[in-house]
């Protein structure tokens, strides 16, 4: 069944659809009660649909495991159907481009600060770090942009450690936390240390 918030259960429909698509033509065949027989122009626009929702299919499978973590995946995906939608914004077909639009207004209003919320986890996986960062944000606003938008990420991240070493040397944590002072701070200083280096 169609569910109107989740783009991969139209995915799921049509790819039923597709499977059966000679079945219906030999259903009109033999069955002259069948009057719904897609045309070849239905036919092509579901299979041009279909692909369209096929990669938003793979993202909410991939973002759905309980298997993994999932949150140093969060923004390279998004980032993908980030670009995915403005190539699609672009495509010939009219009804392809004012369904993009409206799936843009959609993906604007809900993760249109992705880069903030998936960023950290990102920078803090030594696979990335701030290298995969600065490749999206480049791809995406260029590079005088990408480059701006890298280094805001990183003031930020710096904000984040200040706030996280006024916690730790705060009086009203310090009689829980004296033993373990110098050993989360040695700790947070490989993490942040591990974030910037330009080496993977």
């Amino acid at each position: 069944m169609d569910v109107p918030t989740r783009w991969n259960s139209t995915y799921f429909m049509q790819d039923r659809a597709l499977v059966y698509h000679f079945a219906f033509m030999d259903l009109a065949v033999i069955d002259p009660m069948y009057k719904h027989l897609p045309t070849d122009a239905d036919s092509e626009k579901i299979l041009q649909i279909h692909e369209l929702l096929g990669p938003f299919c793979d993202i909410i499978d991939l973002f759905s495991s309980s298997e993994y973590p999932t949150s140093n995946l969060c923004f390279e995906n998004v980032w993908e159907i980030d670009m995915y939608l403005k190539e699609q914004a672009e495509s010939s077909d009219s009804i392809i481009r004012d369904m993009v639009r409206e799936m843009i207004s959609k993906f604007d209003k809900y993760c249109s600060e992705y880069t903030l919320s998936f960023a950290f986890a990102t920078i803090l996986d030594p696979r990335c770090k701030l290298v995969l960062l600065k490749y999206c944000y480049v791809k995406l606003h260029g590079d005088k942009m990408g480059a701006r938008k890298v280094g805001d990420m990183q003031f930020k991240l710096e904000l984040l450690s200040r706030e996280y070493t006024k916690v730790l040397t705060s009086t009203y944590y310090w009689s829980y936390l004296c033993t373990f002072d110098t050993a989360i701070k040695n700790c947070w200083c490989k993490f942040k240390n591990l974030a910037f280096s330009k080496k993977i």
